[in-house]
């Protein structure tokens, strides 16, 4: 029967190949049984594989009592060479160094809810915060979180309303994360889409490209849509809105784009001084605009990581 007291003499057996049959099955169910069991199996094999690397000729180690003192007295007769003894006890020195860590890791105790009801299903966090789950959507969270974060996984889609904390909250999100202090977003990271899409109903968030490490930042009303091939941002206001202009210098209407959309638009002000523009803008997507504008001078428009880079000549 595996249970606390021997799942460390088991595990390391089994990295040694030395269970016999009905004890490789037991292991091996109780691995896959849950994401946390299969953590910590990975984490020991990690430390198994690094003492390969260790001379266990040098080292001047008791094995039984190296072993005793982590995992207790055994009560089996060993059967095992010297040599396996030696290979285990360096591993064990290895995880007793790492304890504190170990034992951080694996007392967070991960949950693990895959929704797939028609029905959206409401989670409720152990910091008060609460999150929407829609159908074919998975949420990992940690029962307990730790000193300095609150962090969860997600794959596919899910509304969250944060509660109000000093402890930043963090979504993994394939190749973003999504950061906050208290607030209410949609986060949009389903497994086949190449896009992942963030709205903002109250507050700020901060999303971050893992791969770029660019940052922007969402207020109320406003939607971040991340191209996973380009690794680039692209910022939407959720609610459609007019901008009127009549006779203004084009470099001032670029200002405004700049600020209502909250993004930055580089452009050389000398070349465009003499550009004024009249008409009504309407549209959510600041993209869509900064280019109707540009294009009706003969102007180039590129984006890059949210930095949109104006050039050419203009037709004024």
């Amino acid at each position: 029967m595996i249970n606390e007291e021997n799942i460390h003499k088991l595990l390391a057996k089994y990295l040694d190949n030395s269970l016999n049959e009905d004890e490789k099955a037991a292991i091996e169910n109780w691995i896959n049984a849950n994401e946390k069991n299969h953590a910590e199996f990975k984490a020991y094999q990690k430390l198994w594989e690094a003492s390969e690397n260790i001379d266990s000729s040098k080292i001047k180690v008791d094995s039984d009592a190296a072993w005793n003192k982590v995992y207790g007295k055994i009560k089996q007769p060993r059967i095992r060479k010297l040599n396996t003894w030696h290979k285990v006890a360096a591993a064990i020195t290895v995880i007793t160094l790492l304890s504190s860590a170990v034992y951080l890791l694996f007392n967070q105790e991960l949950r693990t809810i895959e929704h797939i009801a028609e029905q959206n299903k409401s989670i409720e966090l152990s910091d008060q915060s609460f999150v929407e789950l829609q159908k074919g959507s998975k949420l990992v969270y940690s029962e307990n979180f730790n000193e300095n974060t609150r962090k969860v996984k997600l794959e596919g889609t899910a509304k969250f309303v944060v509660a109000k904390s000093p402890k930043p909250f963090i979504v993994d999100a394939k190749d973003v994360e999504v950061s906050v202090l208290g607030t209410s977003f949609l986060v949009e990271a389903n497994e086949k889409d190449s896009l992942i899409k963030i709205s903002v109903y109250s507050g700020k968030v901060a999303v971050k490209s893992k791969k770029t490490e660019e940052n922007v930042t969402l207020t109320k009303n406003q939607k971040a849509i991340y191209d996973i091939s380009q690794s680039t941002f692209n910022i939407e206001n959720s609610n459609k809105q007019t901008l009127t202009f009549k006779h203004t210098p084009l470099v001032e209407v670029l200002d405004t784009l700049s600020k209502v959309f909250n993004v930055k638009i580089v452009v050389n002000q000398e070349a465009i001084r003499n550009c004024v523009f009249s008409g009504h803008l309407s549209s959510h997507d600041v993209n869509q605009i900064i280019k109707q504008v540009c294009y009706s001078y003969g102007l180039n428009v590129e984006n890059k990581q949210n930095k949109y880079h104006i050039s050419g000549k203009p037709n004024c």
